[in-house]
């Protein structure tokens, strides 16, 4: 530990000078004072810009964490449950989290898993813009199993979400002022991933794209970190406003030739100088995907495809064709689909198509530079799960019918023919026999396939077109698939997020502040004066997980409480009483209560 000197402090003036010749002194010392504040005395050496590496920006090596988590908490102010709520409140919030165990209008035996059994992965973390204060964002998921969802931030920029799919997944993130960001981000199941990520002292890259032989290659489109540039025709492209961190997104792509995708690694304030990030881009190549009967339902024919000489996220120092920009492939059954720019390299494909199976299940295909390469998919009728919807007596066309496993991730990975950890390797999203739609024609009649491999329980929902009408079932289905019969749809309620818990407090003599979160999404800060209750808003009907913690004490784990629809301007029916720390119920000081010193600090960033 490097120690630190001491300055003597002053011991005033001791009557040994005289005072008039004092106070010239002094006077000398702030003139001189100004004179530095204003650009006098030598110039500060300037700091010369950190390169990361010698040949090459690194890949981040740890996962999920993007920045030091003490950047990872932003001040915020409480905001009153009352229009009065005054009085003294306790120095720390108390922590609320709920969490949703199962919807209202579907009942789930306790042999089955609930439906979205398997999200289990959280994600949080604060976002800052270039003044280092928390900031407003969006942040959708490009790529991966839980693509297309957005999480949005609190007005302090904090996100957070508990109910996510394990697996890799690209992030983008887009502030309120119209900055943006890229992040690779791994979910692993029942485990925290952290993002701090801070646009306070960015970085700049000045980098080259060409060919595997070293010629340069003019207009190519470099992205990194959401932030787009092209290069000129020699090759070079320069980039700034970085927002720095680990598993930044970068890629480079140009007309005939194959893409290339990498993981950087810049710090605060750094310069990645010319020579020190190159793009090599291999000559591109072309497949046509042909499916020559068409099996099943209109839908067309859903092919994930990916390397297959192994996992598809980069290992440190190597680049990679970005397959999830094209995965899952949509192929017209009877039709051919033709993809250009292609890496040579083999891949392996992976049909699902409603009402079909593809024979073989799955199959590799080398791609040669210089040839017109060729797969072919065959269908043939599979086990299905088939039914009719009507609505008071007549059929429903146009309705979406989604059949869906409880636990898509592990549907997927069986589907696959993979091992659990799989989706932890490769980015993409989940396949058709985990999650699968069709439309209804005018008859009403539907047809879905059954995938003994990936499971034989299934969760059934129906929408009309209009989002009005609604029918939920389970399914079990194996080998030989199931015929559901009709299901008849029925009026969806209001709002399918109408629904309001109130919060009470024991019986307390301070006020308390509430860190409310929903699903690991936080809510604003409210503060409760005593006898005041809080109304959580926006919430599923159905059965909730509660619990709470102040500090260190755990207040309430695991407590159930149930949500059932509002109608507009009604009143929650109960009200759900949680417990309160003891310090909390006893009465403040004189000296608190401002009769003397200062009571309990304040709240970091209350106002």
């Amino acid at each position: 530990m490097r120690e630190s000197a001491r300055c003597p402090r002053s011991q005033g003036y001791d009557g040994g000078m005289p005072r008039a010749v004092l106070v010239l002194v002094l006077l000398a010392g702030v003139l001189g004072g100004v004179w530095l504040l204003a650009g006098g005395g030598p110039e500060a050496p300037e700091v010369a810009p950190v390169a990361l590496t010698p040949d090459r920006v690194p890949v981040a090596q740890g996962p999920g964490l993007l920045e030091p988590e003490a950047e990872l908490e932003a001040p915020r102010a409480a905001q009153d449950s009352t229009a009065d709520a005054g009085g003294l409140a306790l120095p720390h919030p108390l922590e609320v989290e709920l969490t949703l165990l199962a919807p209202a209008g579907l009942e789930v035996p306790a042999d089955w898993p609930a439906p979205g059994s398997g999200a289990n992965a959280r994600f949080s973390g604060v976002i800052s813009g270039p003044d280092a204060q928390g900031i407003q964002a969006r942040l959708e998921f490009e790529h991966g199993t839980n693509a297309p969802r957005v999480i949005e931030t609190d007005s302090a920029g904090r996100f957070g979400a508990n109910d996510l799919w394990p697996g890799v997944a690209v992030v983008r993130i887009e502030t309120s002022t119209g900055l943006v960001a890229r992040r690779e981000v791994l979910l692993r199941s029942l485990a925290e991933a952290r993002l701090g990520l801070s646009f306070a002292a960015p970085a700049v890259i000045l980098g080259r794209v060409e060919d595997l032989f070293g010629k340069p290659i003019a207009s190519a489109e470099v992205e990194i970190d959401g932030n787009r540039a092209f290069s000129d025709v020699d090759g070079n492209f320069s980039i700034r406003k970085v927002a720095p961190g680990l598993r930044i997104v970068g890629t480079a792509r140009a007309k005939g030739y194959a893409a290339q995708r990498e993981l950087l690694s810049l710090e605060r304030g750094s310069v990645v100088e010319e020579g020190r990030l190159t793009f090599r881009l291999p000559v591109g190549t072309t497949l046509d995907v042909v499916v020559p009967r068409a099996v099943g339902a209109r839908e067309p024919v859903q092919v994930l495809v990916f390397a297959a000489s192994g996992p598809s996220v980069a290992a440190a120092g190597q680049s990679r064709f970005p397959w999830e920009w094209l995965s899952p492939l949509a192929v017209p059954p009877g039709g051919r689909l033709h993809l250009e720019d292609l890496p040579p390299e083999t891949i392996t494909l992976v049909p699902f198509h409603s009402g079909a199976v593809a024979i073989p299940s799955q199959q590799n295909c080398k791609l040669d530079e210089g040839r017109d390469n060729l797969a072919t998919i065959q269908l043939e009728p599979g086990a299905v799960v088939r039914g009719r919807l009507l609505f008071e007596g007549a059929p429903v066309g146009g309705a979406r019918v989604r059949l869906e496993a409880p636990d898509r991730s592990n549907a997927t990975t069986r589907a696959l023919g993979r091992r659990p950890m799989f989706h932890q390797e490769a980015i993409f999203p989940h396949v058709h026999a985990a999650r699968q739609e069709v439309v209804t024609p005018s008859s009403g009649k539907f047809v879905l396939s059954a995938y003994p491999q990936a499971g034989d329980r299934w969760y059934l929902e129906a929408e009309s077109a209009d989002g009005r009408l609604v029918a939920r079932t389970r399914v079990e289905a194996g080998a030989a698939g199931v015929d559901l019969g009709e299901l008849e749809l029925q009026p969806r309620g209001p709002s399918e997020a109408n629904g309001v818990l109130r919060l009470d407090l024991a019986p307390r003599l301070w006020a308390v502040d509430l860190d409310v979160r929903v699903q690991g999404a936080p809510r604003d800060r409210a503060r409760l004066r005593p006898g005041a209750t809080h109304d959580i808003e926006g919430l599923t009907p159905g059965l909730w997980r509660v619990d709470a913690r102040y500090r260190d004490q755990r207040l309430a784990s695991g407590k159930q409480a149930t949500v059932e629809e509002l109608d507009l301007g009604s009143e929650p029916a109960d009200t759900l009483v949680l417990p309160v720390p003891p310090e909390a119920t006893v009465a403040p000081t004189p000296e608190q209560l401002g009769l003397g010193r200062t009571g309990p600090p304040p709240l970091e960033g209350s106002r």
